[in-house]
């Protein structure tokens, strides 16, 4: 199976360590606007991926066109909420980014499953649904 995390935060590294732990993946692209950051992460999870199940996972920075054939997408980038937003002023911001993070997975992996992570998950699946040709069975809120 192949994963891509889109976002190099403390979440998309959190989420990064669990697949790894689940030792059930052979790749994991890491994307972030900040290429160092996820570069730096990816170098961090090959150097303790011996403490992990997944022996045999490759796990790389890369770019959208890196995550061409992917199974799923994890999305965690975005702004987080501030002291006095509530979720709908986070999902202004936010949905834009979502959309636009989605349109350019659709270029190279248009049969994945997204799962959206980053808040307001809900809304934004909806955004997403709604904005791109992914389909509703193919994007996944995170929320409970």
């Amino acid at each position: 199976m192949k994963i891509s995390v889109i976002g190099a935060g403390a979440v998309g590294v959190g989420i990064c360590q669990n697949i790894l732990n689940l030792g059930d993946c052979r790749e994991i692209v890491l994307v972030d606007l900040n290429r160092d950051r996820s570069e730096g992460e990816a170098m961090d999870f090959s150097h303790t991926s011996a403490l992990s199940y997944a022996k045999n996972t490759r796990i790389y920075a890369g770019d959208y066109a890196d995550t061409a054939n992917s199974d799923v997408v994890v999305i965690t980038a975005g702004a987080q909420i501030k002291v006095g937003q509530n979720r709908l002023d986070l999902a202004q911001i936010n949905a834009p980014i979502a959309v636009d993070i989605a349109r350019q997975l659709w270029r190279y992996a248009p049969r994945a499953i997204l799962i959206v992570v980053t808040n307001p998950c809900d809304i934004l699946t909806h955004f997403i649904i709604a904005n791109t040709p992914y389909t509703p069975s193919q994007v996944i809120s995170a929320a409970a």
